[in-house]
């Protein structure tokens, strides 16, 4: 069927538009994905906790400092995939990146609109149980 490879081809094409965002908690459960499952995360999220675990420890950095992870990539085209990571409160935003294209302050903004919209969303909620009282 020509639809569903239409489809799969949007998908693909949406899914190479932009760094993933996750959004954690503090017990490292994925909360929110752009791309792909929650579930597909867990290992990552794992991974960030112990790295913010141990970040924690040292007195120069402070919550709500970007962090940034590099790792080049083996796969023979030289690619780099870029993990950043904010936490704020009891949260973890995560921007991953294999694009050579997208620089830390573009992760650093794609991590702020991510949390200006969580509590966009929050603060509009409270706003409408508050008018129904």
């Amino acid at each position: 069927n020509n639809d569903d490879s239409y489809n799969t081809y949007e998908e693909d094409q949406l899914q190479n538009s932009g760094p993933n965002v996750i959004v954690m908690s503090d017990a490292a459960k994925p909360i929110y994905c752009r791309w792909g499952d929650e579930e597909d995360y867990i290992t990552v999220c794992s991974l960030i906790q112990a790295i913010r675990g141990s970040i924690r420890d040292d007195d120069e950095m402070k919550r709500g400092d970007l962090q940034y992870i590099e790792v080049d990539e083996d796969d023979g085209d030289g690619g780099t995939l870029k993990v950043a990571f904010v936490s704020i409160g009891s949260l973890t935003l995560l921007a991953i990146s294999n694009s050579d294209f997208e620089t830390d302050a573009y992760l650093r903004l794609q991590l702020e609109y991510v949390y200006g919209q969580i509590i966009f969303t929050l603060t509009d909620h409270v706003q409408s149980v508050f008018q129904r009282s």
